[in-house]
């Protein structure tokens, strides 16, 4: 009987290490709908959140603002995920707070009543420094994928060396291929709709400021992006692909909304360069010289601190208003940021659910002033 009973055991102990040696090099893909991955591996990436907001500088205190999963998809028969963790630096280290964020790739894999993460990798970027227009990393495991930031990226060319090219697709601003096995030299290039190459690096959020009073421009030059300032008679200097927003204040407002000046910022609008006039409260003064028609925003609640007219998702000519409540830090810098890349800012205010990473006392160095270009 005892024979019996630890033949029995012995059979059950080595069943159960064939699985878990099965299930370690085996791979089960799930089978569950797209909406309940989503799901599911939004609650394990914010298990994961400590640890990621722990990389970098130590001594900085983050606290993550959202986790969104842009993408699922299917590549050689496995499940892959895109995924965007926004976050917070807290304190006067970043006195604009303008939410850096994680970009990240995971395998998915089906599991015991759920799914689990494995492998991949992420990396950190910023909605104002080092601005690219597409956000891309590369697995080893022959997996490449980036993320559109740029709602002007229409497709992608990745080129593996020795005159081999891989088209690259985007799908609701994502990019997820599969790279051919081999040693390569990825060089990758992106397109807009129509097929011009955009340029890989601008170095930060660039914001032609249209003043020539230089007491009108103290408050905002400690503005975490690159600036610099002119008069509205040279706007007509201003590139679409050179500046991502145009800041008007009040000395220069009543020149801007006339003659070549209006023409130019109107022309700036329309290749998707928001143009903000700071200070003012009466949108219809805006609408009115853009000929634009629609419900006024000037009686939203909150201190009005600009007017804004800007390009929408379906092409047509806008305005609204920026508040103290459009955003965290500085509201001009995330109105900027939202409307030249089409994309809504999360709040913290807004999530369920905040997780902060432990940080030591000691202090950090400040973050280096704002970089002025002549004009």
């Amino acid at each position: 009987m005892k024979k019996k009973l630890l033949l029995g055991v012995g059979l059950v102990v080595l069943l159960a290490v064939g699985w878990l040696v099965f299930d370690h090099y085996h791979y089960s893909a799930p089978t569950m709908a797209e909406s309940e991955i989503k799901k599911l591996a939004e609650k394990e990436l914010r298990g994961e959140a400590p640890r990621l907001l722990k990389m970098g500088d130590p001594y900085t205190k983050r606290t993550v603002r959202a986790v969104e999963i842009l993408e699922v998809r299917k590549l050689e028969g496995k499940t892959y995920l895109v995924f965007k963790m926004d976050y917070d630096i807290e304190g006067p280290q970043d006195q604009f707070g303008m939410g850096e964020y994680f970009l990240g790739l995971r395998l998915v894999e089906q599991k015991w009543g759920g799914i689990a993460l494995k492998g991949g990798m992420e990396f950190e970027s910023s909605y104002v420094w080092g601005i690219r227009p597409v956000e891309c990393g590369y697995l080893p495991e022959q997996v490449f994928y980036g993320f559109c930031k740029d709602p002007r990226v229409q497709r992608g060319i990745l080129e593996l060396g020795e005159g081999k090219k891989l088209d690259l697709a985007v799908d609701n601003r994502v990019i997820l291929a599969s790279v051919p096995p081999g040693n390569h030299n990825l060089t990758p290039h992106f397109y807009d709709e129509a097929g011009n190459e955009l340029e890989l690096e601008t170095g930060g959020l660039q914001v032609a400021y249209i003043s020539e009073d230089e007491t009108v421009l103290a408050p905002y030059t400690n503005v975490p992006m690159q600036w610099w300032s002119l008069g509205a008679e040279d706007v007509d200097y201003l590139n679409a692909d050179r500046v991502d927003a145009a800041w008007v204040f009040s000395d220069q407002q009543k020149q801007a909304l006339e003659g070549p000046p209006l023409n130019k910022l109107t022309e700036l609008v329309e290749q998707g360069v928001p143009v903000l006039f700071v200070g003012m409260k009466d949108e219809q003064v805006v609408a009115q010289a853009f000929q634009i028609t629609g419900e006024s925003q000037s009686g939203k609640a909150g201190d009005i601190e600009a007017v804004y007219v800007s390009k929408d998702e379906k092409g047509k000519l806008c305005t609204g208003v920026v508040t103290l409540e459009d955003g965290q830090g500085s509201p001009l810098v995330e109105k900027s940021v939202e409307l030249r890349y089409q994309m809504e800012l999360a709040s913290g205010e807004n999530q369920n659910q905040e997780t902060k990473a432990a940080v030591p006392t000691t202090p950090q160095e400040t973050r280096p002033g704002a970089e002025r270009r002549p004009g």
